[in-house]
């Protein structure tokens, strides 16, 4: 329960450091944040501003350990221990930035009550597929943000890619506004 750091009136996680062979890896970047995100006025809706307090999860700097993997890359949370990846590590410096113009991302439902979005290029340029899960808990009270919580983020191999035709689009504001009022986002066929 270290990793825990309490922030008002919810929990979020901090990330500790991480140190193999004498080096550091700095995970200050994955710390919570405020966000507040404007859904413009239209002539269908009106202007509406949905705060969030965003929390990332070990899934986006770690991956699942496998038999073989060195016990000296093992990280831990509260919940599970898994293998540090020095890929997702390096990708995972773009985070912040990318989840705070998440709105201007084309959304996508997996069917099983998350969403997702691509990045289509690393620090370097190259083109990739970083794949980021996220979901939105509804705010315990209207005086707190709701939680845009990043589930998940790392690069598709070619074996999995095939799983993403059966996504169906979905707009942010959509998802914002339905996880706001509580009313469920109906899983699409």
């Amino acid at each position: 329960m270290d990793n825990l750091l309490y922030f008002g009136i919810a929990l979020f996680m901090k990330w500790k450091p991480f140190t193999h062979t004498g080096n550091q890896y700095d995970l200050s970047h994955l710390h919570p944040f405020k966000l507040d995100v404007t859904q413009p006025e239209t002539t269908k809706v009106e202007e509406k501003i949905f705060q969030f307090k965003v929390i990332f999860s070990l899934h986006c700097f770690s991956k699942t350990t496998k038999e073989g993997d060195d016990p000296l890359l093992e990280y831990s949370d509260n919940r599970e221990t898994r293998t540090f990846c020095f890929e997702r590590y390096q990708l995972s410096f773009q985070l912040p930035a990318i989840i705070r113009d998440i709105h201007k991302k084309r959304c996508n439902h997996t069917g099983k009550g998350n969403f997702f979005i691509i990045e289509l290029s690393d620090d370097d340029g190259n083109e990739i597929e970083y794949e980021i899960y996220f979901d939105i808990d509804m705010a315990k009270s209207r005086e707190q943000p709701m939680t845009l919580y990043i589930q998940s983020a790392y690069v598709r191999d070619d074996e999995s890619k095939a799983y993403r035709h059966k996504t169906k689009k979905i707009g942010f504001y959509i998802i914002a506004y339905n996880k706001s009022i509580g009313k469920p986002i109906k899983t699409p066929r």
